[in-house]
């Protein structure tokens, strides 16, 4: 259950630990907001707003800032390139179409992960 204040822990092979705060959480209006700390290196935050224009369909705007804490994290941050950074989000696309569809999660990395230093995964920054 995701919640304002909730905090949990993903972890992807290759990636390390991450420990995620939701730190805005309305249903009802499309908000989320979360800060992801990525074992010491960065800090990422996330901001996601959901809309309906036609009542059929949804648009996702996602945000993220990614800032590095140390070398490996500034080193991530310089690595991001544009084409990274949207092969990153058109898999999170197809990601939560999966899910909105079916109810289960996709297993698969992100492709954009072989673009960008081994210990970091690609975000969208802004």
């Amino acid at each position: 259950m995701a919640e304002k204040g909730c905090i949990f822990k993903t972890s992807f092979p290759g990636d390390g630990e991450e420990l995620w705060v939701i730190s805005r959480h309305e249903p009802d209006s499309g908000h989320f907001e979360a800060v992801r700390f990525i074992e010491g290196s960065k800090l990422i935050t996330v901001e996601v707003s959901l809309s309906s224009a036609d009542g059929r369909s949804t648009s996702l705007i996602w945000l993220q800032t990614v800032t590095g804490l140390d070398d490996s994290g500034n080193e991530y941050v310089e690595a991001l390139s544009e084409q990274a950074r949207q092969t990153h989000m058109d898999a999170l696309g197809k990601f939560l179409a999966h899910y909105c569809e079916t109810g289960k999660m996709l297993g698969a990395r992100c492709p954009a992960s072989a673009e960008l230093p081994s210990s970091s995964r690609p975000s969208s920054a802004r």
